[in-house]
């Protein structure tokens, strides 16, 4: 994948973008849906730098969109935890934390992710 995309990659990883965030004010969305997302463009679900690297591109373009990435709790009346809104704390935390599964995370590991 290089940094500058063709114009159908774009629109295509656009509307993705455009999909997880709509997800995000639905419900919280858990890893395997952007790891998911990221290797349907790798287009191999063994490759786990290169989905890394798109994941955090999407999790990225996300947080510029206003999602939260955090905890479940019921510590809190909205049943959610955010992580300080520091960008690049959170995408430094998520990947040191992406190292730690050697196949990727699922849903309910490192953090979820939602939208008011």
């Amino acid at each position: 994948m290089t940094n500058t995309p063709h114009a159908e990659f774009s629109t295509q990883y656009a509307a993705d973008v455009e999909a997880l965030i709509h997800e995000c004010r639905d419900d919280w969305v858990g890893f395997s849906t952007i790891t998911s997302t990221a290797a349907s463009y790798v287009r191999d679900f063994t490759v786990t730098e290169p989905i890394k690297s798109l994941s955090l591109r999407i999790i990225s373009d996300m947080l510029d969109a206003g999602v939260e990435a955090g905890d479940l709790t019921n510590a809190t009346e909205r049943g959610f935890a955010p992580w300080p809104p520091h960008k690049q704390a959170v995408l430094q935390k998520i990947s040191d934390e992406f190292d730690h599964y050697p196949h990727g995370p699922v849903s309910g590991e490192i953090c979820w992710f939602t939208s008011d």
